[in-house]
């Protein structure tokens, strides 16, 4: 839950968390997986902003797969971990990026995932 303007929002998250399993995944591999992609995210925002990125070692192989694809498609950002909120459902959710990117006719949502496979 998030405190905005004085009201409580769910993140969509928490809402769509009741539609994810990953009870057969070890807790100490999740908090592990979340740590990364919380230091990813963080170092993406740092390079947008024109900041230094920290990373440890095990990020730094996500983060390079970042640097490849910003390369190969020089997108150009309109909004980076934007939070959004919606009065009337009481949800909020953050939004990775959008960006507008050759050939594409209108900009694109952007959300960066941490996976070990590249989709």
């Amino acid at each position: 839950m998030i405190e905005h303007n004085g009201k409580t929002y769910a993140r969509v998250t928490e809402v769509l968390e009741e539609f994810s399993d990953f009870s057969h995944i070890d807790e100490a591999v999740l908090a592990n997986k979340c740590r990364i992609g919380t230091e990813v995210h963080e170092a993406i925002a740092s390079d947008l902003n024109k900041e230094v990125p920290v990373l440890s070692k095990l990020s730094a192989g996500y983060y390079e797969s970042f640097v490849n694809w910003y390369h190969k498609l020089s997108p150009q950002f309109i909004l980076s971990e934007k939070r959004f909120f919606c009065d009337k459902l009481r949800i909020t959710g953050q939004i990775d990026g959008l960006a507008t990117i050759e050939g594409s006719a209108k900009p694109i949502l952007i959300d960066f995932k941490t996976s070990a496979q590249e989709s």
